[in-house]
């Protein structure tokens, strides 16, 4: 579980996906805890975790990152 502290993760701005690196959508920070191809499991700061499809995180973060 990813511990809270007064110290932000430190953001992946180069959309690379790895297990280990923080990236950021609407919901939040998050943690790529595994990859599986086409699928990321991801965990949020409050611990829930979801799976999702890497082209949708793809788009979504570089939707976030142009504006």
């Amino acid at each position: 579980m990813i511990q809270q502290s007064s110290l932000s993760p430190s953001i992946n701005k180069e959309s690379k996906f790895q297990v280990g690196s923080f990236h950021q959508n609407r919901n939040g920070i998050y943690e790529i805890v595994a990859l599986k191809n086409p699928y990321a499991s991801i965990r949020y700061q409050d611990g829930t975790e979801r799976v999702c499809n890497l082209a949708a995180l793809r788009k979504i973060e570089a939707n976030i990152l142009c504006s």
